[in-house]
C-alpha cells in the first residue's frame, strides 16, 4: 500500500457515505455474492488495496428502497454519458460520470435528509425516462429490481476505484471523474468530499422526473417452458459464435445479461425467425443458470425486450 493510494478517513467516510447499500452483502470483484457484514474497513481496504480480492461492489436495494442509482453505459467515448448528465440536470438531477473498464457509469445520489433512502422505483424509473429521452435504450439501469422479497439481494453494481493499479485488468483510466465536467478530472479525494456535500438530488426531484416514465408494451411472445423448447434442430442453422454462445454460455469478459444481449443481435443480425431466436434465448438463458427464465412472466418479458431491441437495431441498421 503506497502513498499513491493513500486517503483520509474524511475521504474513506464520504465514500462510505455516498457508494453504501446493503449491510449484509457484498459482490465480489470477479462475480457473486459474499453474504457478510459490510463494514466500513471493507470500504477502506476497497479504496487502498491493490488486490483485486478486496475490491467489491455494493447492493442498492433494501426490501423496496434504494441508496443510489447507476447507468452502466458500454461506449468506448464520453459523449453518450455527458449527454445523459445534461438531460438528468435539466430535470435537477445531478449525475456524475465514472469511467470503468468498457464504458462509462452515470451515478445519482439522493439526498441524506429526511432519509438517505428513496424508493426504488423512482430513482430506476427517473434514470429510464431520462435515457428514453434522448432515445438512449440502457443496457443496464440499477437499481434493476423496484422490490425485493426478503433474502433476495438483487444486483450490485462493483464500486469505483481510485485509479491507476498494477493490474492490467483494470486500466489506469478506470477513475473517478464525477464532476459536472467530465473533461475536468479531480482528485478522488476532493472528488468524494464535495460530491458528499454538495453533488446531492432532492427525492422530490427525482419522484418528478420518475413519472415522466411510460412503461414500454407487453411483449405478445410467449413460451410453454414446461413442454420444452425443441430447440436442438434450431440452433444446428445458427452461425459459429451464436452456436457457441448457446453450448458454452457466458463469454469470457462478459456477464450472463451481457452475453445474452451479444447473443441476440447475432441471432437478428442472422434473420432468424423471431420466435425462433426467442427459444433459442431462454434456452441459453436456462443453460446459464436460468437468471431470468426462472423469473417466470418477468424474466421472459426481459428476454423479449432484449431481443425487440436487436431486431429493432437490425431493421433501423438494415
Amino acid at each position: 500500500m503506497g502513498d499513491a493510494n493513500m486517503i483520509s478517513e474524511r475521504g474513506v467516510d464520504a465514500f462510505v457515505r455516498l457508494f453504501r447499500g446493503r449491510s449484509d452483502a457484498k459482490g465480489s470483484w470477479t462475480g457473486g455474492a459474499m453474504r457478510t457484514p459490510v463494514r466500513r474497513q471493507d470500504f477502506e481496504r476497497h479504496l487502498t488495496s491493490n488486490s483485486p480480492r478486496d475490491w467489491m461492489g455494493c447492493y442498492p436495494v433494501i426490501g423496496h428502497l434504494c441508496s443510489w442509482g447507476c447507468v452502466d453505459i458500454d461506449e468506448d467515448g464520453p459523449l453518450l454519458a455527458a449527454a445523459l448528465v445534461d438531460v438528468l440536470a435539466t430535470h435537477d438531477v445531478y449525475g456524475y460520470i465514472e469511467k470503468t473498464a468498457h464504458g462509462y457509469h452515470v451515478w445519482v445520489f439522493p439526498e441524506l435528509e429526511p432519509t438517505p433512502l428513496l424508493p426504488a422505483a423512482d430513482m430506476r424509473r427517473a434514470l429510464m425516462a431520462a435515457c428514453l429521452s434522448f432515445g438512449y435504450t440502457p443496457k443496464e439501469v440499477n437499481p434493476k429490481q423496484e422490490q425485493l422479497a426478503k433474502g433476495q439481494l438483487g444486483n450490485y453494481v462493483r464500486c469505483p476505484l481510485p485509479g491507476v493499479t498494477r493490474y492490467a485488468s483494470v486500466p489506469a483510466e478506470r477513475a473517478l471523474i464525477m464532476w459536472e465536467g467530465f473533461h475536468v478530472p479531480r482528485g478522488l479525494e476532493s472528488c468524494l468530499i464535495a460530491l458528499d456535500r454538495d453533488g446531492r438530488t432532492s427525492h422530490e426531484a427525482i419522484a418528478k422526473l420518475a413519472a415522466q416514465w411510460e412503461p414500454p408494451p407487453k411483449s405478445n411472445w410467449r413460451v410453454d417452458l414446461s413442454a420444452g423448447m425443441d430447440v436442438e434442430n434450431i440452433v444446428q442453422v445458427l452461425g459459429g459464435l451464436s452456436y457457441t454462445i448457446w453450448k458454452d454460455g457466458v463469454l469470457d469478459g462478459n456477464d450472463r445479461s451481457g452475453t445474452l444481449a451479444h447473443l441476440a443481435h447475432l441471432l437478428a443480425e442472422e434473420r432468424l425467425e423471431p420466435r425462433a431466436a426467442f427459444k433459442v434465448l431462454c434456452s441459453a438463458d436456462a443453460r446459464m443458470g436460468g437468471k431470468f427464465t426462472d423469473r417466470g412472466e418477468s424474466g421472459l418479458a426481459i428476454i423479449s425486450r432484449l431481443l425487440a431491441d436487436a431486431y429493432d437495431k437490425e431493421a433501423d441498421d438494415g
